[in-house]
């Protein structure tokens, strides 16, 4: 029966494996390993080396659908590690099945196992050291040193292993002070040599980088930027971005716990919370009751203090996309502590073991809801923005791309590994997937230098290039160089080439994938409208593809600044008509206080072009009573009384926003002319 659940399961996985990479780090990830390079901090070798050989002994697909069949299969032994555990620790079969359909009806679990990512691994590892921590055909002392070889090893995986520690060192704490283990300093010894062997996968690091790797994150090949990397150093080793800091407080334990819940899901809470009532109710052998405390703290610690120290508060969908893939482990440990609960509750009221049967469905059909709901069979997005970014850019042009997203490891996962557009000389402004041009020390340099040595630099290249240089970039002002839209890119050179829509198509609409895929979309639609925007600015009927890329970010978002961009344009060409009607139409959806009010002031703005000056007095006073201390309100007021001719209103007016906006030189100038003149 298991067998065939298990192939079951395995069948499924595969069928929503998506074809190539995905969203998130997957392109990066994908890339390092499949080339035997260095992923970013903390360099992941071991993720490296074992998704290397699925790559290698998997003889068909792309790279990206290889490293998602090897997340299949690890996630699919977590499974079966799982099953035999609770099985040695129940004697029961049942209990153990309820385990692995249980285990696979995480969602969470199910997302992070179908894409090259590396918490399948990790998953996988801690599954196996709770078993070896629990199977009686182990000595203690063999354990320990199975158990510290893997954590060595897991260090080479992902960092987040140090929040199972405390769960293993009361496990070795009862086992000796209780259990009476002898523990002596041979022991202590083996299990460091141990664990030192499995954290000498780190040495791939240094030595693969002085081979130049196509990705060689941090160029780690002396000791300091090799322990920047482990360290992660650009990030701080208990952060989650650039900048951040330790955030260990009540109010972030609050939000940390509450965000958690969010996570684990209403189902989960529910059997959580009857395991732990059980707890205080229940008489457990030994072997029980460490296995079950062992869950508890180590529940605690790889989920609620992970979301509390890393000072995230917001149940957004972005949070949820950044943080649910690490407190992945802490579900495994609810399953586990449920299954065990369980068993305990059955063996008290064996008439209740129909209720595992009955939960057994309805985790299988939990799963493939699941699964049918993630499915990334037919997911191309990635594949598709890469290459229409591709598209955009003329034979031997130069790329600097400072995204700091999926479009960077994606243009160098494509042109890297599937020698697509080799003619381009990719350059990533992060120095990320590509080595640092702009000196030894850039990794460790952030803020206005960092973009002062970038200006600099690559005004240098720019000036002696021979082709044209273009940027995939959403600030284009971020450095002072001067740039013009070209489709989704920036051009240092006017351009007056323009491309058919047909360019820049996607295969469907992310929305319902994940999130972060939503948001990279919604960046995708915006760089085009933008660029058919500034083209109708000379060729007017191009405003219809715009126009429609813009309505479509509404529907799509909600978002009513979307439509300003509309009655913008009306009023740019002086159709102010057409301005009006689009503003009053915006002003009929919902918005937040600040779009409405900018809304009323642009509206106010189009009357007063239409000598209407009684409605846009109306409408900047509106705006007045809902933003008393938004100053470009009284600039517009300002302008508006002096084109009536009422100078003493419009001087109180120009005296109110300098009250509010107290640097502008220019109208203090102008409020003593108009005195003056008064």
């Amino acid at each position: 029966m298991k067998i065939l659940l298990i192939l079951f399961y395995l069948v499924v996985l595969i069928h929503i494996c998506p074809p190539t990479v995905t969203i998130g780090d997957v392109a990066e990830l994908v890339g390092a390993s499949s080339t035997l390079g260095i992923a970013h901090s903390p360099g992941y070798p071991l993720f490296c080396n074992i998704y290397k050989l699925f790559s290698f002994f998997i003889p068909f697909g792309d790279y990206g659908y290889k490293s998602a069949l090897g997340s299949v299969v690890l996630f699919i032994f977590t499974g079966i590690i799982c099953f035999f555990l609770i099985k040695n620790l129940t004697n029961s079969n049942i209990v153990a099945l309820f385990c692995l359909t249980y285990l696979f009806s995480q969602e969470v679990l199910l997302k992070q196992s179908i894409v090259g990512e590396v918490f399948a691994l990790h998953n996988l590892i801690v599954g196996l050291i709770l078993y070896f921590m629990f199977c009686d055909n182990i000595s203690f002392n063999k354990k320990l040193y199975i158990i510290s070889l893997l954590l060595g090893l897991s260090f080479g995986n992902q960092h987040i292993i140090v929040f199972v520690l405390p769960s293993i060192f009361i496990w070795m704490f009862y086992s000796i002070f209780f259990d009476r283990y002898k523990f002596s300093l041979k022991d202590l010894f083996l299990s460091l040599l141990f664990f030192i062997i499995g954290f000498c996968i780190y040495f791939y690091v240094p030595i693969r980088s002085m081979n130049q790797p196509l990705y060689d994150w941090e160029d780690p090949q002396t000791l300091d930027r090799f322990i920047y990397l482990f360290t992660r150093g650009r990030y701080g080793a208990l952060s989650l971005a650039q900048g951040g800091k330790i955030h260990l407080n009540m109010s972030n334990f609050y939000y940390g716990l509450k965000l958690f819940i969010y996570i684990i899901g209403t189902k989960n809470l529910f059997l959580l919370l009857i395991s732990i009532f059980l707890s205080f109710f229940t008489k457990y052998d030994k072997k029980t009751f460490i296995f079950l405390l062992i869950c508890f703290i180590a529940t605690f610690f790889t989920g609620p203090f992970i979301i509390t120290i890393s000072g995230l508060k917001t149940v957004s969908p972005n949070t949820i996309f950044i943080i649910e893939r690490l407190v992945s482990t802490s579900i495994l440990f609810i399953v586990l502590l449920v299954s065990v609960s369980f068993f305990v509750l059955i063996t008290k009221f064996k008439k209740l073991s129909f209720v595992l049967y009955f939960l057994i469905f309805l985790n299988i059909f939990n799963f493939l809801s699941f699964a049918y709901n993630n499915s990334l069979r037919s997911n191309f997005f990635l594949y598709d923005y890469t290459y229409n970014i591709f598209h955009n850019l003329p034979y031997n042009s130069i790329l600097f791309s400072d995204r700091a997203d999926e479009t960077e490891f994606s243009i160098a996962y494509y042109q890297r590994l599937k020698n697509v557009r080799k003619d381009i000389d990719f350059i990533d402004c992060n120095a990320s997937v590509t080595r640092s041009i702009y000196g030894e020390n850039y990794y460790k340099i952030w803020g206005e230098e960092r973009l002062k040595i970038r200006t600099a630099i690559e005004k240098k290249i720019i000036e002696d290039a021979k082709t044209l240089v273009f940027y995939n970039t959403v600030l284009p002002k971020q450095t002072g160089i001067e740039k013009f839209k070209f489709g989704l890119l920036y051009s240092t050179k006017f351009i007056k080439d323009i491309f058919p829509e047909e360019l820049f198509l996607l295969r469907g609409t992310p929305k319902s994938v994940s999130p972060r895929e939503f948001s990279l979309y919604i960046t995708y639609l915006s760089l085009i409208a933008e660029y058919y925007f500034d083209v109708a600015k000379n060729v007017e009927h191009y405003f219809d593809i715009a126009k429609k890329y813009y309505n479509e970010l509404f529907l799509l978002t909600l978002d009513v600044r979307y439509l300003s961009f509309i009655a913008y344009y009306y009023f740019l060409r002086n159709r102010y008509d057409l301005a009006e009607k689009e503003y009053k139409k915006i002003l009929n959806y919902p918005m937040d206080k600040d779009a409405y009010v900018d809304t009323l002031l642009n509206l106010g703005v189009v009357y007063e072009r239409q000598n209407k000056f009684n409605f846009a007095e109306e409408c900047f006073y509106k705006a007045t009573r809902l933003k008393p201390k938004y100053p470009q309100i009284y600039y517009n007021l300002g302008s508006l009384y002096l084109k009536v001719n009422k100078k003493n209103e419009a001087a109180k007016m120009f005296e109110e926003y300098i009250k509010l906006n107290p640097y502008d030189e220019k109208i203090k100038k102008y409020i003593e002319i108009l005195k003056q003149g008064l």
